[in-house]
């Protein structure tokens, strides 16, 4: 038996254990084309994703419809019933017939996402959450939480009405966003700068929130990984409001090194927390080399929370006099 030979797709690991070259190009062709499906979300694989793991919805005819009935699409589907004759909405979900332009013009801009995500937290089983979480290559170590997977679901569809040219898949970044800034009302659709670029920042290295003494200096690291699909050239970190809160970095811009799809980066700044008893955020983005935000409207796993307590003057009872 030949030496088995592992591909990697979306940053999870596919062995071919086949004996000849005919089978490896085969399995070649195949690994090439589910990375090209993957890399670019195509409506029929988001529906695949999702429907697989609902209740409450009898066919695939009916979980598009009622997609996109709650998404806010006035199209009109004919002999609309729970098991509809013309099962175009079916065709739709398994890539029989494409999304027309009079389809997407069917769809506002933005979509109703409120309406929308309130329907996947409806109907995505609970004990199907990691499962549409794995399914979008969230991270398997990201906590479990349907309203943000609901809300990053609802940015794709946006995506794919209404930029149908588009690579970009957001889903795995937006919900860690989402985990940390939830966004109740005047939802925007966040999407990179870059088509297919998308990144995650490892909480089990990257402290988000430092409890500090006055004038206490520490260090915040960020390891961040490029889960998307296009290199990273040129890039830093840079603090957007330094000039706002008291806690000052050492560096106001950090340069991340060169980073593939599926590498990481790790990178670090002192901070001196100065004197003043409050809690701050202390905001950072990452740019390229033209200081273009590569992530626009995305920043809360990048924040570095600093809770700054004068804890000298409670260890005295009050005096701060030692």
């Amino acid at each position: 038996m030949s030496r088995p030979s592992t591909f990697t797709i979306s940053g999870q690991n596919w062995t071919y254990y086949g004996c000849g070259g005919r089978e490896k190009r085969t399995f070649r062709t195949f690994v090439r084309t589910f990375s090209e499906e993957v890399s670019r979300i195509e409506f029929k694989h988001y529906c695949k994703g999702i429907y697989n793991e609902t209740q409450g919805v009898p066919n695939q005819d009916t979980f598009v419809i009622e997609m996109f009935e709650y998404s806010g699409s006035s199209y009109v589907f004919n002999d609309r019933s729970a098991y509809s004759r013309s099962n175009y909405a079916a065709k739709l979900y398994n890539g029989g017939k494409p999304l027309s332009g009079k389809i997407r013009r069917s769809f506002p801009d933005p979509i109703n996402k409120s309406g929308y995500a309130k329907y996947l937290v409806e109907h995505i089983k609970k004990a199907s959450v990691r499962t549409v979480m794995n399914y979008f290559t969230i991270p398997t170590d990201a906590d479990e939480n349907i309203e943000a997977l609901a809300m990053a679901l609802a940015d794709q569809l946006q995506i794919i009405i209404h930029e149908p040219d588009s690579n970009a898949d957001v889903v795995a970044t937006n919900y860690q966003q989402y985990l940390i800034a939830p966004v109740e009302r005047g939802w925007t659709p966040m999407k990179p700068l870059y088509d297919g670029d998308a990144f995650w920042v490892d909480p089990q290295v990257t402290v988000r929130t430092h409890t500090v003494d006055f004038y206490e200096r520490f260090t915040h690291t960020w390891k961040i990984i490029n889960t998307g699909s296009v290199p990273w050239k040129n890039r830093k970190l840079v603090c957007q409001n330094a000039d706002e809160i008291t806690p000052t970095a050492e560096q106001m811009s950090i340069e991340l090194p060169d980073t593939d799809p599926n590498r990481s980066a790790t990178v670090s700044v002192e901070f001196d927390a100065r004197g003043e008893e409050e809690t701050f955020v202390s905001r950072w983005f990452i740019v390229n080399e033209d200081d273009s935000n590569c992530f626009p409207e995305f920043s809360g796993s990048l924040n570095v929370t600093i809770d700054v307590r004068n804890m000298r003057f409670k260890r005295t009872g009050g005096s701060s006099i030692g």
